[in-house]
């Protein structure tokens, strides 16, 4: 199925794996996601979100404020990056 993703969304699943791995996490949920189409700055998703108003910072604030991480769980072993 990984060749069925573009280079863009390899990226996007790669930096999403990260965070999860820094938050201790042992999956990767759409809270992930959304971090790391925020994180790559030059990408089109980034850009409108920033355009929002949504950065980086700001949102991994929030998701720790509202436990939305807490919430999901974390497991044993978090995820590895690739």
């Amino acid at each position: 199925m990984n060749e069925m993703f573009s280079a863009n969304m390899k990226k996007a699943v790669r930096i999403a794996q990260e965070e999860a791995f820094t938050l201790g996490n042992d999956f990767i949920g759409t809270e992930h996601l959304l971090l790391a189409l925020i994180k790559d700055a030059d990408s089109v998703p980034a850009i409108i979100l920033a355009e929002a108003g949504l950065e980086y910072e700001k949102v991994r604030q929030i998701i720790s404020d509202f436990g939305l991480v807490r919430v999901s769980g974390s497991g044993p072993e978090p995820v590895r990056p690739a």
